[in-house]
């Protein structure tokens, strides 16, 4: 991938005006699916984790778009339509909620217009996300010892997940400067079920921790409870930050291909007979994923405030 320069006046606008407004309030992170050639028993949708990028450098600039997922849904069997999808939780999602219309709550939510952004955005996977027992969009005052951080995964078993991450205040280069490496989207704290864990599991807090998966009546479970003193966590800021005021962001990916629900990036010479056997396409293929908008932690008692606010 590489970028290409664009004058302001192909967009419509004054020369030499600015390219970059912020005026929207959502982000589409995840769209479609671009999966690429497996890295270190991983493989990440690449677009994904590029738009995650700059989405978390959004955040720790203190600029708060919502991040959301759809399908691109432009043929009729590769990309399913509905998947992914952005999940927004509501007061009231019975039935009769339902009927009676939640269209108002759900825009509200996503622009964050009086409602708190308990936005997930996931291609299967359920996730649900507390720090210190508050969730996603809230603003957490914490004032001494370590932060308790809960993540619960329930997922049905066709659609395995076998490592869950959470990052903190992630800042990067974008775009890189000539010749550079491009940086990992490296996890502050980690926990996989895998046999040999990622380096970029490993390079966590702790190492790579244990996830202890459940599978409950055709579908599986895990829960994730650490403590971790805030300090560890702004440790490993990038350099020039201020403050020690924290934005959490949680992740849960597997890697075995979610065929037939999203037939996307089989190897065409694997008999239908093995790929219709569990873990069969475990390493290709669109694995399951999902991932949160932010919970924001006031640590200094002043107000969150993001470390590289202006």
């Amino acid at each position: 991938m590489s970028l290409q320069p664009l004058s302001a006046t192909a967009l419509g606008l004054m020369d030499g005006g600015s390219l970059f407004s912020d005026q929207f309030d959502s982000l589409e992170i995840y769209n479609g699916f671009h999966q690429s050639t497996p890295v270190d028993g991983e493989n990440p949708d690449v677009l994904v984790d590029t738009d995650l990028k700059d989405w978390m450098n959004f955040l720790s600039f203190g600029f708060q778009p919502t991040a959301v997922g759809d399908s691109d849904t432009h043929q009729w069997y590769e990309y399913p339509a509905g998947i992914p999808r952005t999940l927004v939780a509501v007061a009231d999602d019975s039935e009769g909620a339902i009927r009676s219309g939640l269209t108002d709550q759900i825009v509200q939510a996503v622009t964050g217009q009086g409602k708190l952004k308990d936005v997930v955005v996931t291609n299967t996977p359920f996730l649900q996300f507390t720090v210190d027992g508050q969730g996603i969009g809230h603003t957490v005052s914490h004032s001494s010892g370590p932060l308790m951080i809960h993540v619960k995964v329930v997922t049905p078993v066709w659609a395995p997940i076998d490592t869950v991450e959470i990052f903190a205040n992630s800042t990067f280069d974008v775009p890189l400067p000539s010749g550079a490496t491009a940086q990992p989207l490296a996890p502050a704290l980690c926990f996989s079920a895998k046999g040999t864990p990622s380096a970029r599991c490993a390079s966590a807090i702790g190492g790579a921790r244990l996830l202890a998966r459940m599978d409950i009546a055709g579908r599986q479970e895990m829960t994730v409870d650490v403590a971790v003193n805030p300090a560890d966590l702004t440790a490993r800021n990038r350099a020039g930050s201020q403050g020690s005021d924290l934005w959490l962001v949680a992740r849960a990916t597997g890697e075995v291909g979610l065929f037939p629900v999203i037939p996307v990036g089989i190897d065409s010479t694997v008999p239908i007979s093995d790929l219709v056997e569990m873990g069969a396409q475990a390493g290709q293929g669109v694995g399951a994923l999902a991932f949160t908008n932010p919970i924001f932690v006031d640590v200094d008692g002043a107000g969150y405030s993001a470390p590289f606010h202006p």
